[in-house]
């Protein structure tokens, strides 16, 4: 494994790597480097540079070091989930195929070389769940054996001889959202898809701090929608953002006389006693009792982190509530640390300026008043209901093979419960006209006989789900990010009540789970597999029958007329 810097700077300029001089234990070139994005360094260069003192090394990203593009997972579970899908694209482990570098952070760096090499892109808010950095064009990143600031060594995790190289980024489930067409229809910028959300919340919170009424917060935000978001939200989830302000008392400082930025202010801090920060920090009382002027802050804080879920930061919190100015944002650092003393928050081990909400309640189960028949009476294809039990608020996944009869499975499932139960079908393949032929291939009905309603829709199944119906999802489409598949199918569940979610799942042939593997069979209470002629019960969670295990059931079938599901033979192991 390489340990020295020669070792190092040799083994750099083999893989055709630009590098430079970065402040031992520092982040900072030790030179003006702006000259080294176009031309290479050299021998000289290295023996100046790297002799004598200690000096920590960088290399230089882009076109200049062969369009060197490198991963930059400052998240270890994002890394993991991106290393499983590695394994599964290319059917190897990813440190068999290139280089991994340990960061002295305990993030992780992935060397690709890219033939259609992305811009630098820094993912914000929720992208960083999905996303990790793309250090390219016009940056670098530090490289072993350098000391990280806190110490830690940048180390390979792997000997490998030769970089990999891919197409583009896609290839590999990583999609950098587009920047739109720069077209100002209103004063200021564009709003493009992904910030959406945050700028109109940073708005609507930058005008409640000043007084502004509910209908003008209101107005000006569908103005600003209609006028700058590319594509504009629906009216609704505005007046959703404009309602998620009013309920907070307008922030009791002086109006703000600066200006914004993506519609944050900015500018000119107001003058405040310099005793602030100790009646905001120590005045409240657990009854939530106002003390002073300025506790406002402090309720407006504690329940929007009442209201978060997962990881967020203090950007965030910032652009929501309006905080802004120096004074304004010490309170809120103070307001944080007394969160994290009362157990309210936790921070990030590892990524700083996040924290998470510990939520402490836990609804009650209360088992004993519970009923003895809340098992439903579903009636699947193949007679699954003999071996498998679905409650109110369950999940099932049908993870099937290009054409092995998904949607047949579907249209069967209604056609065996649309008596019994309220069913909502959302299609991402048919259009009306087709569904209908579909639906007359039936024997003896007619296309008024059936008592479904049904849906196009190819994405944000959690926004639709009707909570007490049966909601069949053919299918969720799963091209990018496959490791995500458990987060959008965790937000399907927790729409649940007293329905189910029935999400059918493209899958490989010959394999057993659906796109995602084993992240998608976390959630759900049954996981079907199903290739052309057969279908396997992978996993079912409520036996029927106490001594009859479900999981690894398979059966053989035909699909009559392309609609009706008749058995070939038994259930077996």
């Amino acid at each position: 494994m390489l340990t020295e810097l020669s070792q190092c700077v040799a083994q750099y300029r083999l893989w055709d790597l630009n590098v430079i001089p970065i402040i031992y234990k520092d982040k900072k070139p030790a030179i003006p480097w702006a000259d080294f994005q176009k031309r290479k360094s050299d021998a000289t260069d290295h023996t100046h540079w790297f002799s004598g003192n200690s000096s920590n090394i960088a290399i230089v990203c882009g076109g200049i070091s062969g369009n060197l593009v490198v991963l930059d997972f400052d998240n270890p579970d994002l890394y993991v989930g991106f290393s499983d899908y590695w394994q599964e694209y290319y059917g190897k482990p990813i440190q068999d195929m290139t280089p991994i570098v340990q960061t002295g952070g305990g993030g992780y760096h992935v060397y690709l070389k890219v033939k259609q090499k992305p811009q630098l892109y820094h993912p914000t808010g929720d992208e960083r769940k999905h996303i990790p950095d793309i250090q390219s064009e016009g940056g670098y990143v530090l490289a072993p054996p350098s000391i990280h600031p806190n110490g830690n060594p940048y180390r390979f995790l792997n000997e490998i001889k030769k970089i990999h190289e891919v197409k583009s980024l896609s290839e590999l489930a990583i999609d950098i959202p587009k920047k739109p067409d720069k077209v100002i229809t209103a004063e200021g910028e564009p709003i493009p898809d992904g910030s959406r959300n945050n700028t109109l919340a940073s708005i609507a919170g930058a005008m409640r701090c000043r007084g502004i009424s509910e209908e003008n917060i209101l107005l000006l935000l569908l103005k600003e929608n209609a006028e700058r978001c590319i594509p504009p939200l629906p009216d609704d989830k505005v007046r959703d953002i404009a309602k998620s302000y009013v309920r907070y008392p307008p922030h009791p400082t002086p109006p703000h006389t600066g200006g914004y930025i993506d519609g944050e202010p900015v500018g000119i801090d107001t003058k405040r006693d310099k005793n602030v920060t100790d009646s905001v920090t120590k005045n409240v009382t657990a009854t939530g009792k106002t003390m002073s002027r300025f506790d406002g802050l402090s309720t407006r804080i504690r329940t929007w982190v009442e209201g978060t879920t997962g990881w967020w930061e203090t950007r965030e919190l910032d652009a929501e509530l309006g905080i802004a100015g120096s004074t304004d944002k010490e309170n809120r650092r103070q307001i944080i640390h007394r969160l994290r003393d009362e157990g309210v928050i936790e921070k990030h081990a590892k990524i700083n300026k996040q924290f998470r909400y510990v939520d402490t309640t836990a609804a009650t189960l209360a088992f004993k008043a519970a009923s003895d028949n809340a098992i439903l009476p579903i009636k699947w294809p193949l007679g699954i209901e003999k071996y498998v039990n679905i409650f109110p608020g369950n999940m099932a996944v049908l993870a099937g093979y290009i054409n092995a009869g998904k949607t047949a499975f579907m249209l069967d499932f209604i056609h065996k419960n649309q008596h019994s139960f309220d069913i909502c079908y959302f299609c991402s393949e048919m259009h009306s006209e087709e569904l209908r032929n579909r639906l007359k291939m039936f024997p003896a009905m007619d296309i008024e006989d059936w008592q479904f309603d049904a849906f196009e829709r190819s994405a944000d199944f959690a926004d639709v789900i009707r909570p007490n119906c049966i909601n069949l999802i053919d299918y969720m489409e799963m091209t990018t990010e496959l490791y995500n598949v458990n987060f959008y199918l965790t937000a399907i569940a927790n729409k649940l009540k007293n329905g189910i979610a029935i999400i059918a799942l493209q899958k490989k042939k010959g394999q057993e789970l659906g796109r995602g593997q084993e992240f998608g069979s976390e959630k759900p209470k049954l996981y079907l597999s199903m290739d052309k002629g057969r279908l396997s019960i992978i996993k079912g969670k409520s036996w029927v029958n106490e001594n009859v295990n479900p999981d690894g059931l398979r059966v053989s079938f035909n699909i009559r007329r392309g609609c009706a599901f008749d058995k070939v033979g038994e259930w077996t192991r």
